[in-house]
């Protein structure tokens, strides 16, 4: 994880990858959904990005989804309903980006996303 970072963002061409990071699964916490808002909100007011890409590093999964500790503990409903509300509220375009295939991981070479970018 870059700095202890679950969540890396980076702007590329226009473009803000918000990429998930939390080996093995890339389960999600509340802390990781805290990360995902203010990364959100950081491309949000961006001028300069025009969508968001949401993907994950972890070469076979893109998320499995919430993590089971954190269902077991009392504040889990409120964690499973952030993430909808946090995607229902974005003004640009989205796209989830899932599997090892996909052109907006980190080690895929540039041309390869701007192709998929301009389609």
């Amino acid at each position: 994880m870059a700095d202890g970072k679950m969540i890396e963002y980076r702007v590329d061409n226009g473009i803000a990858v918000l990429e998930i990071n939390r080996p093995p699964v890339n389960s999600y916490t509340t802390e990781l959904l805290k990360e995902l808002d203010a990364a959100i909100l950081e491309a949000r007011f961006d001028d300069n990005v025009h969508a968001i890409v949401l993907t994950g590093k972890i070469e076979k999964f893109f998320s499995a989804g919430a993590d089971i500790n954190m269902l077991s503990s009392t504040k889990s409903s409120r964690a499973l309903k952030i993430l909808p509300s946090l995607l229902s509220q974005l003004s640009t375009v989205t796209l989830l980006a899932a599997g090892s295939k996909s052109p907006w991981r980190a080690t895929s070479a540039s041309p390869k996303r701007k192709a998929v970018a301009s389609a």
